[in-house]
């Protein structure tokens, strides 16, 4: 026997917001606007071995959600509990940054953790007698490689659904892997973004259902511009809402032609297992007072800049410096950063988590290690954040996001190895 539990709460600022996730914002006003509702979204699941709870908070991350996940496994009961953002730029700062301290509104944060918390306070009470299943189709037409002359992409969008026993649809989890980034540092409305149309158009088909959203392997993928051009906020007239509903619509068609193909399973199988990786950190990494030193001098750089290119250039390199300041100030000062992740078997379908950004190659390097005909998802920003994961080549070529990772070039190698070792003892257990 299966038992599910679902909730849903809103987590929208109640006023204007300072909006994280592009530096083309830094400095500048906060939100003039909500254009969709930001949500913490709740699953929970019990098997016969164990409970799992997962969470989908539509924020750009949540770099202290092993604390929050803790007390919500203390006051709930539930064995295992993930929270994973959906990455959206258009929700509020979840931390205190070095770059731009004032933006954080710790009112609002305390309050949307409380939020989170009664989400998954509902989903244990409302359990009912459930039936799982999951299916996967490959959607290309929607993530891009975003790095100068790579063309890997992870296509394979998941779709977990539960039913109750009278046959209603009660859960729907999408997964894929794709920045939630189509409305640009231009964009001063509050939103999930493309999600944010997911679980409208997937809600009105199944209206009971609720839509939950995580990310996979998209630390290289958007659909389709750089990073340095998104961070200094050129504008890109196909970075709107209209592509972004068009986008979404894309992944909720070919969700909704899975669906009925998807046999329903009371006696699925529930596992989790939890293990850690120690990352290696940048040995050479500056500390924090010699990058303020040298922010100090690219902004020296930007205003003495004669042309376009050099201002640009020099922008450039001050928001490479301010983001490694506030990353490494999140993954820890040791030569190591410990992380935890969760292999998650939930019927035919395997989940990975990370609390990384991790490229598309090192995701579908994980994906590898499960073998068919069980499915295989990996979850990103999930169970806190630490920043970029690279793959080797990438942290050698350089660019916005080897720059910007606390890790050496190694790292990716190592978490994929420690899972790979993981998931062979999970899958034949």
């Amino acid at each position: 026997m299966i038992w599910a539990g679902t909730a849903c709460r809103t987590i929208t600022p109640a006023g204007p917001a300072h909006l994280a996730g592009y530096a083309a914002r830094w400095d500048k006003t906060p939100s003039d606007t909500v254009h969709d509702d930001l949500y913490a979204k709740a699953l929970y699941l019990k098997g016969d071995q164990t409970s799992l709870l997962l969470i989908s908070v539509d924020l750009c991350e949540l770099p202290q959600a092993p604390e929050l996940q803790q007390r919500i496994a203390q006051r709930t009961g539930v064995a295992h509990v993930l929270i994973a953002a959906t990455h959206t730029h258009s929700g509020p700062y979840t931390v205190r940054t070095h770059s731009q301290p004032d933006t954080f509104d710790e009112g609002w944060y305390l309050w949307a953790c409380d939020q989170i918390e009664t989400a998954a306070l509902e989903a244990v009470s409302n359990r009912f007698p459930a039936r799982i299943g999951a299916a996967q189709a490959d959607v290309p037409e929607v993530g891009k490689n975003r790095r100068a002359g790579c063309t890997i992409t992870d296509p394979a969008m998941t779709l977990l659904a539960v039913w109750d026993q009278q046959n209603t649809v009660r859960a729907l989890m999408v997964n894929y892997a794709c920045h939630c980034t189509i409305l640009d540092g231009n964009s001063f409305a509050v939103s999930a973004d493309y999600p944010g149309y997911l679980y409208q158009q997937l809600g009105e088909r199944y209206p009971q259902a609720v839509v939950l959203f995580t990310n996979g392997a998209a630390g290289d993928i958007n659909i389709g511009y750089s990073s340095d051009a998104s961070a200094l906020g050129e504008a890109m007239a196909f970075r709107s809402f209209e592509t972004a509903e068009k986008m979404a619509g894309i992944l909720s068609d070919r969700a909704l032609d899975l669906l009925p193909g998807i046999t329903p399973d009371d006696n699925a199988p529930v596992a989790v297992h939890a293990f850690n990786t120690a990352l290696p950190m940048k040995a050479h990494r500056p500390a924090a007072d010699e990058l303020m030193k040298q922010i100090v001098e690219a902004q020296k750089a930007v205003d003495a800049a004669n042309t376009d290119a050099q201002r640009r250039e020099a922008s450039i390199r001050k928001i490479y410096l301010q983001s490694l300041l506030d990353t490494l100030a999140l993954a820890g000062e040791g030569d190591v950063c410990s992380v935890e992740s969760l292999l998650m078997r939930v019927g035919p379908l395997v989940m990975i988590s990370t609390p990384t950004e991790l490229f598309c190659e090192v995701g579908l390097a994980l994906k590898d290690h499960v073998p068919a005909p069980l499915l295989s998802a990996v979850i990103g920003y999930a169970g806190g954040y630490v920043g970029y994961l690279p793959t080797f080549q990438a942290m050698k070529a350089g660019g916005y996001e080897a720059e910007v990772s606390p890790f050496e070039a190694e790292a990716a190698d190592v978490f994929v190895s420690t899972a790979a070792q993981a998931l062979e003892q999970f899958i034949h257990q």
